[in-house]
């Protein structure tokens, strides 16, 4: 799950794919969770970029979840869940702090990803020259590497926020 507070992302394994695993855990674990701290939770399922099976497979797991359509346009849906309209309970806990040593893991994950896009970039490049596509492979790298001090900083706001 990757938590971009007006939208969230979710990405599972091929291998775990068609077993209920996000079903389960949206309303679970992962829904009660974010709706702690806001008042509604959107999601935007978009069909160019999943294709019709996963456009459809995010659309029947965001409505088993909870999520109720609000606007669509262009093979783009927005769902929207908030804790009135949730089927859920609220465990009472504490967020843990992520140390600080997380957060430089997680940094060089983001590097990681950043040259692998370059990577891809270049053995395309190597077979079809410099073109549109390859370009944009550049770009995805750029912000990928953008959110190496994005990552701290949010950890440097929450650090805050929770003294």
């Amino acid at each position: 799950m990757f938590d971009m507070t007006y939208d969230l992302h979710a990405y599972v394994l091929p291998n775990f794919r068609k077993q209920g695993h996000l079903s389960l855990a949206l309303p679970q674990s992962i829904i009660p969770h974010l709706l702690r701290n806001r008042s509604e939770q959107r999601i935007t399922i978009d069909k160019s970029r999943l294709g019709e099976k996963g456009y459809n497979a995010s659309q029947s797991v965001a409505l088993r979840a909870g999520f109720y359509k609000v606007a669509e346009a262009e093979g783009n849906i927005t769902y929207v869940i908030t804790e009135e309209s949730a089927d859920i309970s609220f465990i009472n806990g504490e967020d843990k702090q992520i140390p600080k040593k997380r957060i430089e893991e997680l940094q060089k994950q983001i590097n990681f990803l950043s040259r692998s896009a370059l990577v891809l970039r270049s053995e395309l490049e190597i077979h079809t020259g410099v073109n549109e596509y390859t370009e944009e492979l550049k770009g995805l790298s750029d912000e990928i590497t953008r959110h190496i001090i994005k990552v701290e900083n949010f950890w440097i706001k929450h650090q805050r926020e929770s003294q």
